[in-house]
């Protein structure tokens, strides 16, 4: 007989066994194996097979026993009980193994009989592709850049990347994570990231992060004010040109008006013949005058 964690007997036949038959179904992983979360899912199954003591069942360290053993009396052969209580233990766990695999992972499971088997087999299968995500991930970390993008966007694909280099097996300090950010802002920053990395004590990635938007809510208001002046300076200086323009063309109408005058317009002052100073009235003027002196002759 042998108890499980949760207290309920397992029976492993009628002669008592030193091997624990435990149930670990009752560990639930939170998110079947895909060709991206293996360090992740791996943690997990260890987690859980360590608390009940198995793990030389995945590593191979727990070997099966003999299979028969012998009557000292009779010599008769019969089953060995500690190869079954192994037996089951096994493949309880392949049991459960497999059904924290997704369906494109299981293909791989196929002809292995032993936990240990399958647990080697996704060990060798997934140790490179990890490595390959590390590089990929870090060459993606050392190239990252703002652009255009917010303050609040570039911190969380930093974040994003190095979350994905961790479950590729390669854990990113937060100091680590701040500097690639600090390298990737443009130069418009560089105050506010030289207060960062002078600091005696550096900031923690969520400190300096804060300061970061901070400081980005800043340069967006002065940048705003800026432009508004410009808008305005552009405006006045429209305007200046545009009133000389206008200052100009009166002038060369007042000009033409002139010698226009002097034909026998408007009123002004010019100089006749002999140099005397002669005064002109509008021709319109001059008309009604006209007409008043010939209205008077016609009364007399």
């Amino acid at each position: 007989m042998a108890s499980s964690p949760s207290g309920s007997v397992i029976s492993t036949g009628s002669t008592s066994s030193s091997f624990p038959v435990i149930q670990p179904q009752s560990q639930i992983i939170s998110s079947k194996l895909t060709e991206n979360n293996f360090l992740i899912w791996r943690q997990q199954v260890l987690a859980a097979v360590r608390g009940y003591g198995l793990e030389g069942y995945l590593s191979g360290e727990t070997s099966a026993p003999s299979k028969f053993t012998k009557d000292a009396e009779t010599h008769l052969l019969s089953i060995n009980p500690e190869y079954m209580a192994f037996q089951r233990q096994d493949q309880l766990l392949a049991s459960w193994l497999l059904s924290s695999l997704s369906d494109s992972i299981l293909a791989l499971m196929v002809g292995l009989d032993s936990v240990a088997e399958m647990w080697q087999t996704l060990e060798t299968n997934f140790s490179s592709h990890s490595q390959a995500r590390q590089m990929q991930y870090k060459l993606q970390l050392s190239t990252m850049k703002k652009g255009n993008q917010s303050m609040r966007e570039f911190i969380s694909k930093v974040k994003l990347c190095c979350d994905a280099l961790a479950a590729a097996g390669h854990k990113v300090k937060d100091c680590d994570q701040l500097m690639h950010i600090c390298a990737g802002l443009g130069s418009e920053y560089d105050p506010i990231v030289c207060a960062i990395t002078s600091k005696h004590e550096p900031y923690n990635l969520s400190d300096a992060s804060a300061l970061l938007l901070s400081f980005e809510a800043r340069l967006e208001a002065t940048n705003t004010v800026t432009t508004d002046e410009n808008h305005n300076i552009v405006a006045i200086n429209l305007a200046v040109q545009g009133n000389k323009k206008e200052g100009n063309h009166s002038s060369t109408q007042n000009y033409r008006g002139r010698g226009f005058q002097q034909r026998g317009g408007c009123s002004g002052r010019y100089r006749g013949r002999g140099g005397r100073m002669l005064h002109c009235v509008p021709a319109c003027q001059g008309r009604n005058q006209d007409l008043v002196v010939r209205g008077a002759n016609n009364a007399s």
